[in-house]
């Protein structure tokens, strides 16, 4: 089979060197990988994206604040993720109204994305993402996600027998 389409750009992608990919159908599997796409020019705004703090406890926010969108839609959205892994295995989502009900369309503004408690102490990353995909228009610089809230307690009995039940009790 063959084929061609008009594959538009976004008008805030930043300069540099680009590849296609095509997938089978609906899946990740890439069948074919285009030559190099040199991507230049534009007079778009710069597109943006900043996450503070750069360090946080799990189980708290992350600010998030964008500028620059230059085709908003409701549908945009912010994802918390390790680097390296695929959108969709984002950890924490919001759309652009700070929701996850789309309703209103932001090219620039900020949001206090939830840190998922429990989150592994590591190294993340926010993603802007174009309207309802998973295509990444800019990403924050590293986000450092450290172990559980200060103050944040879990108490348990120092022993038990198998077959037994513990009470245990926690504060945040």
């Amino acid at each position: 089979a063959s084929g061609s389409c008009v594959l538009p750009l976004p008008s805030a992608l930043a300069s540099g060197a680009y590849e296609l990919r095509l997938h089978a159908a609906a899946s990740y599997t890439v069948l074919a990988t285009s030559n190099a796409l040199n991507v230049s020019g534009g007079t778009s705004a710069a597109l943006t994206l900043t996450a503070t703090p750069s360090s946080v406890a799990s189980g708290a926010s992350l600010n998030v604040a964008w500028s620059g969108i230059a085709r908003a839609s409701a549908t945009n959205w912010i994802g918390l993720h390790r680097p390296g892994t695929h959108s969709s295995a984002n950890l924490a989502w919001l759309y652009v109204n700070c929701s996850q009900s789309a309703s209103v369309a932001r090219a620039d503004g900020n949001c206090a994305l939830p840190v998922p408690s429990g989150l592994a102490t590591g190294t993340y990353e926010v993603r802007l993402h174009d309207a309802a995909s998973w295509n990444v228009l800019v990403t924050s610089s590293p986000v450092a996600i450290t172990g559980t809230p200060a103050g944040t307690t879990l108490r348990a009995p120092s022993s038990a027998a198998r077959g037994s039940s513990v009470t245990v009790s926690w504060s945040a």
